[in-house]
């Protein structure tokens, strides 16, 4: 409901209020939204660090084996 003023209208109580919940579930849409981009993204870190952390352990396999060790061969807690 409006009421008229002048030449123009304003809106009535309860026009306000609905604009109000509305604009609240358009900001809780958002920022449910958000967090599930950043769920998203979280998942995105997780996997490059596992991804990382395999990576170096074959690049030290590797070298290991350049040098001219093995895990066995080496034994236990000698690395060098």
């Amino acid at each position: 409901m409006t009421y008229a003023v002048g030449l123009s209208t304003i809106p009535g109580p309860h026009a306000v209020a609905a604009a109000r919940q509305d604009a609240m579930a358009r900001s809780q849409e958002m920022i449910f939204r958000s967090q599930e981009v950043i769920a998203r993204g979280q998942g995105v870190i997780a996997r490059s660090q596992d991804a990382m952390a395999a990576a170096l352990g074959r690049m030290a396999e590797s070298s290991d084996r350049i040098a001219g060790r093995s895990g066995r061969a080496a034994g236990a807690g000698s690395r060098w």
